[in-house]
């Protein structure tokens, strides 16, 4: 599904926001989490003029990894947030600061009480996800409606934070380019530097001389030496590239719990590419072959076509010339 910009626009010019938020493509530019996926260079290839290199796409984590339901189901069910939606949409009315989906910003859920508020309309009925109609996005209405973290962003990775202290600092809270965005048990959200652990299938988290490993999801951690806990993200949104590189570039499957990793007597089981060819056995699916693109490269094709286009457009202004001159003739008389 795809949807216009604005409402001079055709269908067909974006990926919807509703399930491609933190697409590249998607009808609103969003810094930080606009990221050339794997989808959109599948989309480009099957028009038959690209031949894509997905080593260098980026998986979107919007949804990454939550299942069918994210896409078939509501994105909140009677006012709560589903197994499937956590992490990604909202229904907190700006008491407390989340994570974004990227889990790269902290951010505030961009959810309102119209009646606290003029000129805003409750939302159409089929986008009513609340028993209260007049609860409803302030800002962004185009992923239907649905409520997301996205007011007031904090980029963990800001530049112009490193390494200055914030109110959140004893706590380790770190800005750099490997912080990431955690949710608390309190009213606050706090980044902290993390790695992405292939081997072990775990997010590790670093809060001063402690490592706190996340390697499920939404696990609950305590930070040491205080009463506040943190919970882990989706692992599949935090370490996207942990579960299936590229999302197979196109030439296989991505199968979840394809293999055990056991660590400390419990364990856990990860993603991996089912290749269309059984014989490929690399990560990303590269030795599968892909169907031929719908325009031959060769030179006789490409000499044809070019004949056929040039042709098309000569019979066109030849058409054009006389209609212009059947109009002049006409207003003579």
């Amino acid at each position: 599904e795809n949807q216009p910009t604005g409402n001079n626009d055709c269908y067909g010019s974006h990926w919807d926001e509703r399930l491609f938020y933190t697409e590249s493509m998607s009808a609103v530019y969003n810094d930080g989490s606009s990221l050339v996926s794997p989808l959109t260079l599948a989309l480009l290839e099957d028009s038959g003029w690209y031949r894509a290199d997905y080593s260098k796409a980026d998986l979107s984590p919007f949804g990454h990894g939550a299942g069918c339901e994210f896409v078939n189901n509501d994105c909140i069910v009677n006012g709560e947030i589903p197994y499937y939606s956590r992490g990604n949409f909202c229904n907190a009315i700006n008491k407390e600061s989340l994570c974004d989906p990227t889990h790269r910003r902290k951010a505030f859920c961009d959810l309102v009480d119209i009646s606290t508020v003029d000129n805003l309309d409750p939302a159409p009925s089929h986008f009513q996800y609340f028993n209260d109609p007049q609860l409803r996005p302030r800002y962004f209405t185009r992923a239907d409606y649905c409520p997301l973290p996205n007011v007031n962003e904090l980029w963990c990775a800001d530049p112009a934070r490193y390494g200055s202290k914030s109110s959140l600092f004893t706590l380790g809270e770190i800005f750099s380019a490997d912080s990431r965005c955690f949710e608390t048990d309190s009213t606050f959200s706090i980044c902290l530097e993390s790695y992405c652990n292939h081997d072990t299938n775990a997010l590790e988290v670093y809060i001063g001389d402690t490592t706190v490993k996340c390697d499920s999801d939404f696990q609950v951690k305590s930070i040491p030496s205080s009463n506040i806990k943190i919970t882990c993200p989706r692992l599949s949104q935090a370490c996207p590239d942990m579960f299936c590189p590229a999302d197979c570039a196109g030439r296989g499957v991505c199968v979840y719990n394809s293999s055990a990793v056991c660590t400390e007597g419990t364990c856990r089981y990860r993603a991996a590419c089912s290749c269309f060819d059984k014989n490929d056995t690399t990560a990303l699916c590269t030795e599968t072959n892909i169907l031929d693109t719908k325009v031959s490269h060769d030179s006789e094709t490409s000499t044809l076509y070019a004949i056929l286009i040039i042709g098309g457009a000569v019979v066109g202004l030849v058409m054009l010339f006389f209609a212009w001159k059947w109009k002049k003739e006409k207003d003579r008389e």
